[in-house]
C-alpha cells in the first residue's frame, strides 16, 4: 500500500487511461459482454465501449459518461479521487491488491432431528 499523498502526476495520467473493462472484470463485478460493449450489472445502465474505453451510464442524467477512467470510478462508484487513482494503477487503500475475487457461501441449514418414542 502507498500513502495517498504519494500520488504522482504519472500515476494520475496512467489511471485516466486505464482499461475500465479490465478493471471491472478483475475486481469481480458482474459484467456482460456484447461485441465491443461491456455492461456492468447493478449500476443502472453502466456501459463501457471496450474499443474506445468510453463509458456511459443511462441512469445518471447529470453524469452521462466520458473517456476518463478516474471520473467513472468517482462519479459512478463514489470513490474519492486518490482512491480511484490508486485502484486504477493497481494499488488499493481499502484492501490488499488482489485480482481474484473470493466468494463466501452460506452453509445450508441442517434439518433438526425430531425425537420420537422409538429413538429415545
Amino acid at each position: 500500500m502507498i500513502d495517498k499523498s504519494n500520488i504522482t502526476a504519472e500515476m494520475i495520467e496512467q489511471a485516466r487511461h486505464a482499461d475500465l473493462g479490465e478493471y471491472f472484470k478483475r475486481n469481480g463485478y458482474e459484467v456482460e459482454q456484447r461485441r465491443n460493449e461491456l455492461h456492468i450489472k447493478g449500476y443502472g445502465g453502466l456501459y463501457i465501449n471496450t474499443d474506445t474505453n468510453e463509458w456511459y451510464c443511462f441512469s445518471q442524467a447529470d453524469k452521462r459518461g466520458g473517456r476518463n477512467a478516474v471520473n467513472c470510478l468517482t462519479d459512478i462508484l463514489g470513490m474519492d479521487f486518490k482512491t480511484a487513482v490508486s485502484e486504477l494503477v493497481g494499488y488499493s487503500y481499502a484492501r490488499p491488491v488482489s485480482y481474484n475475487r473470493t466468494t463466501y457461501t452460506v452453509p445450508e441449514k441442517k434439518e433438526a432431528k425430531h425425537l420420537t418414542a422409538q429413538t429415545m
